[in-house]
């Protein structure tokens, strides 16, 4: 499973190996995507180029410590493979970290023009303005970043705040491969202008081994939310909004 996004141009990283395309992702010279609930990600794939592309000037939203983070550049077209569909956007991740289940993806409705990426850009913002999905309904087609896998609805952590947002909406989601067991990850949708902001990192994991003839609902609502898992979520929330505290 990968968490990244594609084609992608490496800002920010020293000594950058030409690596190739993402939602396969993978950030550069360091190995592996961690592996969450044995569902492990893939190695994120770029190429070593500097400048950022003029495509993305549209995008005026970032970090307020962004030199201080590994900044990835990703211009995606129709026939890259998996994650061909998302926009192109940015994206960041701590520094000389390892942890690239942590990150913060940014794109502009400007360049949500392809069919798909028109749909995906359309679902993201009504996550933030419209009701909440049920307990359960994939929410895959919402994500403007991350591939290769499938995020599970499961409930609302309505406590986040992020700074310099017109709008926001928190949420936990399980993302799997093999549902209905899989990562429980915390989602944040955020528009500030024109630009669209996700900001994700893993809360915890939901991997009890399903029993015969219980629906995943009854699944979830059993193993994946409770008390305890919501206040990790919280928490990793907090965590987020500081750690990718928006430039005014």
């Amino acid at each position: 499973m990968s968490r990244l996004d594609p084609k992608i141009t490496i800002g920010n990283l020293q000594g950058a190996t030409h690596i190739m395309k993402l939602h396969i992702y993978c950030l550069i010279a360091i190995a592996c995507l961690v592996t969450a609930f044995n569902t492990g990600f893939d190695v994120p794939k770029a190429n070593a180029a500097d400048q950022r592309p003029v495509l993305l000037d549209c995008i005026r939203t970032a970090p307020e410590n962004a030199e201080s983070l590994t900044s990835i550049f990703n211009v995606n077209h129709d026939g890259d493979g998996e994650g061909e569909e998302l926009p192109s956007s940015i994206m960041y991740f701590k520094k000389d970290s390892k942890d690239y289940g942590t990150f913060m993806t940014v794109t502009d409705l400007s360049l949500c023009k392809r069919p798909k990426e028109k749909r995906i850009c359309q679902s993201f913002v009504k996550m933030i303005s419209g009701a909440s999905p049920a307990l359960g309904v994939n929410v895959t087609g919402t994500r403007i970043g991350g591939a290769g896998y499938n995020t599970i609805f499961l409930a609302r952590v309505d406590s986040v705040k992020l700074d310099g947002v017109d709008s926001l909406t928190a949420f936990i989601g399980a993302d799997t491969q093999a549902p209905p067991s899989g990562e429980i990850v915390l989602y944040v949708y955020a528009k500030k202008g024109t630009n669209l902001i996700q900001l994700t990192a893993a809360v915890g994991q939901c991997s009890a081994q399903p029993e015969p003839n219980r629906n995943a609902v009854s699944y979830y609502k059993r193993f994946c939310v409770n008390e305890t898992i919501l206040q990790e979520a919280k928490a990793k929330g907090k965590m987020l909004t500081e750690l990718f505290h928006l430039k005014q």
